[in-house]
């Protein structure tokens, strides 16, 4: 896919392995890695997943290029191409891959199209929130 002058490739849909994976799941769609791997060597917490420094780290280690952190979407469009930040009512939070107008939400059973809307967000459940994004700025491996 053309976005820009830069090639994207879609990103493959993986499901998380654990509760806790959601990131290592996300970093797997983009990169190609195996998402176990990811897990083994990233170690998510078993109530707190994994931060977003750590999330940068590995997505340069694997070679790809995007923001220095995770920022607010507050009166910004969606990027076109992004790790997302979802926050759910129980303040657990949650990450999904952006690609264009599809999202990759590593919970579900595969991808789903079109931007959802600020606020309460489908097929979320209610009252989640998206947050933020750490924007994937020269497409992926």
């Amino acid at each position: 896919d053309q976005v820009g002058a830069v090639t994207y490739r879609r990103p493959t849909h993986v499901r998380q392995p654990t509760e806790t994976s959601c990131a290592q799941a996300c970093i797997a769609m983009i990169t190609g890695v195996d998402v176990n791997e990811l897990v083994k060597r990233m170690k998510p917490g078993p109530k707190s997943g994994t931060r977003g420094a750590a999330i940068v780290r590995e997505l340069r280690d694997h070679g790809v290029r995007c923001g220095d952190r995770f920022e607010s979407l507050r009166g910004k469009p969606f990027p076109e191409v992004a790790i997302v930040r979802i926050v759910h009512p129980n303040r657990r939070g949650h990450v999904v891959v952006k690609h264009e107008r599809t999202w990759f939400d590593p919970m579900l059973e595969g991808p789903f199209d079109g931007d959802p809307p600020r606020g309460a967000v489908t097929p979320w459940a209610g009252g989640s929130r998206i947050t933020s994004a750490l924007w994937i700025s020269d497409g992926m491996p």
